[in-house]
């Protein structure tokens, strides 16, 4: 789910598909201000704003661990985005 979780209306129903892992790489905030503050601000297309500790908490939520996560696209050039590898448990 690359650049792509933030943009669907029910989140929960495809990760439910998922049978081991889920990928993930999207914007990371630390807060509301920094939502609005942010380039990844798109009310017209963006439906979800997570921070770290929300997304983690949002796929605990859903049966998933965190397996790994890195920031590595922002070492590339990407500014606020975070990747995440997320185990069914």
């Amino acid at each position: 789910m690359w650049d792509v979780l933030e943009h669907i209306d029910e989140p929960e129903l495809a990760v439910q598909q998922a049978s081991e892992y889920v990928f993930v790489s999207i914007p990371i905030f630390t807060d509301a201000g920094d939502i609005l503050r942010s380039h990844h601000f798109r009310k017209n297309e963006h439906i979800w704003y997570f921070t770290d500790e929300g997304i983690r908490r949002w796929f605990a939520e859903q049966g998933f661990t965190c397996a790994e996560q890195n920031t590595i696209e922002c070492q590339l050039g990407r500014k606020g985005v975070a990747s995440y590898a997320f185990r069914k448990i």
